[in-house]
C-alpha cells in the first residue's frame, strides 16, 4: 500500500499530473474512507486484500520485451498499485465481496495495459474463481483478443517454473488456461470468430475499446455476468480520437 498512498499524495499535491477523472477517482477514495466508519455506509477498505493483490502483481514476470526485460519480475508503478488497491481493497460490508465490478482504463501506448489486464484475469481466476467461472478477453478481431490472452498464457507458464504449487494448479494449453484450485478457465473470444454469445463470464476484459465500431462486444459480456455476485468487467483502451 505504500506505493498506492504515495500516488494518492502525489495526485492531490499536484506532483503527479493527471486528468480530471483520475483526480476524482483519488478524491472519491479519500472521501469514502471517511464514510466507511459510518454503520449505514455499505463499503469498507481492506488494506490486506489490497496488498495481497499488489504482491501477486509483483511476483509475475514480463512475458516479453527487449533489453533484458523479458522474464524479469514486474516493477510495479505507483499508479498501477493505486488501481490494484482500488479494485481489490474496496469491499462490501454485507458479504466481503469486491465493491467494484466494472472498471475502465484508458492509458497511453506502452503503459502496459495488456499485461495489467492479464494480471487481473489470472488473479481473479485463481483467487476469486468458482467452478465453471469463465475469464475472457473479448475483442472484435481474433488478433486483438489474443493480445491479453497471450500475455496471460506466458505469465502462467513462468509462474509454473517459479512455483511447484502453480505448476500443479495451472494447465496451460493452446487456447485456454485451466485453474485446478478454482475450477476457472481463461480464454479468448471475438466477434470475428463468432464465439462471444452465450458466455457466463466471471471476468471479462474488453480490449481496445476505442476501436470497437459498436458496444456489441461489451454488452454481450456484461449481459452474461448476472449469475455472479462480484464479476469484473474490465474495459481497456489506448487513448483515441473516436
Amino acid at each position: 500500500m505504500k506505493q498506492a498512498r504515495q500516488y494518492i499524495e502525489d495526485v492531490l499535491s499536484g506532483n503527479e499530473l493527471v486528468c480530471e477523472n483520475t483526480r476524482l477517482a483519488v478524491v472519491r477514495h479519500i472521501n469514502d474512507l471517511g464514510k466507511s466508519e459510518v454503520e449505514e455506509w455499505p463499503f469498507y477498505f481492506d488494506e490486506r486484500e489490497a496488498q495481497k493483490a499488489i504482491n501477486f502483481l509483483r511476483i509475475l514476470r514480463h512475458p516479453s520485451g527487449s533489453r533484458g526485460i523479458a522474464g524479469e519480475r514486474f516493477k510495479v508503478q505507483n499508479n498501477q498499485a493505486f488501481i490494484t488497491a482500488m479494485l481489490f481493497g474496496w469491499r462490501r460490508k454485507e458479504d466481503g465481496q469486491r465493491r467494484f465490478t466494472k472498471a475502465y482504463l484508458e492509458v497511453s501506448r506502452k503503459w502496459g495495459k495488456s499485461l495489467f489486464a492479464a494480471f487481473i484475469q489470472i488473479y481473479i481466476g485463481r483467487e476469486e474463481g468458482a467452478s465453471g467461472g469463465g475469464v475472457f478477453t473479448a475483442a472484435t478481431t481474433r488478433h486483438q483478443a489474443d493480445e491479453v490472452f497471450r500475455a496471460a498464457k506466458r505469465m502462467c507458464e513462468m509462474l509454473q517454473k517459479d512455483s511447484k504449487t502453480a505448476a500443479a494448479d495451472f494447465r496451460v494449453m493452446a487456447n485456454s488456461i485451466n485453474i485446478k484450485s478454482s475450477g476457472c478457465s481463461i480464454q479468448k473470444v471475438s466477434s470475428e470468430a463468432g464465439d462471444i454469445e452465450g458466455k457466463n463470464p466471471l471476468c471479462a476484459t474488453v480490449d481496445e475499446y476505442h476501436d470497437h465500431p459498436t458496444d456489441e462486444v461489451l454488452e454481450l459480456m456484461a449481459s452474461g455476468m448476472g449469475t455472479w455476485d462480484a464479476p469484473m468487467l474490465f474495459t481497456i483502451t489506448t487513448a483515441g480520437y473516436n
